[in-house]
């Protein structure tokens, strides 16, 4: 991608065994305040992107003091088109959801 970045995708065959659940069902309440509190009582932090949108906000400043049409500028606009902050907001809800179902 514009980023030069590279991506990988593998595709294997597995049996799938069919596992019966050991544990019950809880509820989950997801919030603004914390991410989720489950039905049993456990509370998961949300997550804070202060030094992520501070790293964003101070490259976008350098980037704006740059000439155009130079390489050290180019690099610093691939440095803000890495999603940083993105993939961190993607990726969350997938890590508190394995905290959750594994715990």
């Amino acid at each position: 991608d514009c980023a030069n970045r590279y991506f990988l995708s593998f595709v294997v065959e597995i049996n799938s065994d069919i596992v019966e659940a050991k544990n019950h069902s809880i509820g989950i309440d997801l919030g603004i305040k914390t991410f989720a509190v489950m039905s049993d009582g456990r509370a998961a932090k949300s997550p804070s992107y202060k030094q992520l949108d501070r790293k964003i906000r101070r490259l976008q400043r350098k980037l704006a003091r740059q000439p155009k049409d130079s390489k050290r500028r180019n690099k610093t606009r691939i440095q803000i088109l890495i999603p940083i902050t993105c993939q961190k907001r993607r990726s969350t809800p997938h890590s508190k959801r394995r905290v959750v179902t594994h715990s």
